[in-house]
């Protein structure tokens, strides 16, 4: 295939990620709630997978958090908070809130499609952040790289408590994400209590 019409796609997959993971999921609930899939008991600890699952959603909304209140995004490299430990926080806490609401119904097609995602949306995402950042911040990129991994801390450095900022958390719109999630958080437990038994 030609260059640009990869690039366009690429690009264009890299803008509306967010919007087609939903256009993606919305239609596994749907059809969790019609197959009669029963959404697992989150607020007790007598349903430990279901438990697991609203602390995957909980850790997933603190770390996207977490990474926003850091991110100064285009403007420098962040290397502090949990930058410091992954060089994609806010796609592992996208990663745990997705996979916890997957294990919240427990429908193996909702993990098939999750990891799908993963790897035609976000992967290639991903890639081309990096390739950006690498362009853009050369020699800063490239030790920051070197020193931390895509996803998993290879080590935990000193400078992870890096400072946090509130107006750098609402101008990231993560208040969007978050909310986002809570509001799911809420509508699952209105399908396990008055709609899927």
């Amino acid at each position: 295939m030609p260059e640009p019409f990869i690039s366009r796609v690429r690009d264009f997959i890299s803008r509306n990620r967010v919007r087609l993971s939903f256009i993606v999921f919305i239609p596994c609930i749907i059809e969790d709630v019609y197959d009669g899939f029963a959404v697992r008991n989150f607020l007790t600890a007598d349903d430990p997978f279901g438990l697991a699952a609203f602390i995957f959603v909980l850790f997933g909304i603190y770390m996207r958090s977490w990474a926003a209140g850091v991110l100064i995004k285009g403007k420098k490299v962040a290397m502090t908070g949990p930058y410091a430990l992954t060089r994609h926080p806010l796609y592992v806490g996208s990663f745990f809130i997705a996979l916890g609401f997957c294990m919240l119904f427990g429908d193996l097609k909702d993990f098939i499609v999750f990891f799908a995602v993963i790897l035609l949306l976000y992967i290639p995402t991903i890639r081309h952040e990096e390739m950006i950042n690498s362009n853009k911040f050369k020699d800063e990129w490239a030790a920051y790289a070197r020193n931390t991994w895509l996803f998993f801390p290879k080590r935990f450095p000193r400078n992870v408590l890096g400072a946090w900022n509130l107006s750098q958390w609402l101008k990231n719109k993560e208040y969007m994400a978050a909310s986002a999630s809570i509001g799911g958080l809420v509508l699952f437990y209105i399908l396990r209590v008055y709609i899927v038994k």
